[in-house]
């Protein structure tokens, strides 16, 4: 007897592809929370070396909060606090080598040119908590120290950044909610408050949490401040 080869036929071969494909649409959406999952942990896990960070810089500085933007030097709170969660001496040349300001689930890259990339890091700054000395005569131009703040595990110190160009951040609609879901528009508050995917958000008790716009929405960033602030000279 001659041996028969084994031969598919095109109607087999196109059952075996339709089975593979319906396989594949069941396992690329599990796959896909799965990365968006462990991006938002690889996220919040630098926010928490951040947190030790601005702990250090407190704890160095006599109580006082790491402020948004100092004019001396031209540091922003990102530069401030580089040389507390890397060793590298010159801390404003070597800010682009610092992995713990980015977040994985962002695609654009930070330090480049905005828009097509964050100017800074991928987080910002609560500046109406912090305050800044950038040399305007607003409401964000205070120091505070810690102390001065009644209930930090409530109060926002910093949070995924939606402003390509900015790094400092005053309100929950200028937040990027990028974890999963319906990802904000970069630079548009109104896509950001229509978003459906969870941001991370650092506190100044240093707990990390992940929130979406609707959970943040009862949330102020001035929330748990006392009114003393103390003026530059």
């Amino acid at each position: 007897m001659k041996d028969r080869k084994l031969k598919f036929t095109l109607v087999e071969l196109l059952v075996v592809i339709a089975i593979i494909a319906i396989l594949a649409s069941m396992l690329l959406p599990a796959l896909n929370r799965a990365r968006q999952s462990a991006y938002r942990t690889a996220c919040m896990s630098n926010m928490k070396q951040i947190a030790y960070a601005q702990q250090g810089y407190s704890d160095a500085n006599n109580d006082w909060l790491c402020i948004a933007y100092r004019v001396t030097g031209s540091f922003n709170w990102l530069h401030q606090l580089m040389n507390y969660v890397t060793t590298v001496k010159d801390a404003k040349a070597e800010i682009g080598k610092a992995k713990y300001f980015t977040c994985p689930a962002e695609t654009l890259k930070p330090f480049g040119t905005s828009p097509i990339a964050f100017q800074y890091g991928h987080f910002a700054q609560n500046v109406l908590l912090t305050g800044s000395n950038d040399g305007a005569s607003g409401t964000n131009r205070f120091y505070r120290r810690r102390a001065c703040v009644r209930k930090p595990s409530i109060a926002v110190h910093f949070v995924d950044n939606n402003r390509t160009a900015a790094y400092d951040s005053d309100g929950i609609w200028w937040v990027a909610y990028r974890h999963g879901g319906r990802i904000p528009i970069l630079n548009n508050m109104t896509a950001s408050q229509n978003s459906t995917g969870p941001g991370n958000i650092g506190f100044l008790d240093g707990h990390v949490e992940s929130k979406t716009y609707q959970q943040m929405r009862p949330v102020s960033f001035n929330t748990a401040l006392n009114e003393g602030k103390i003026n530059l000279p």
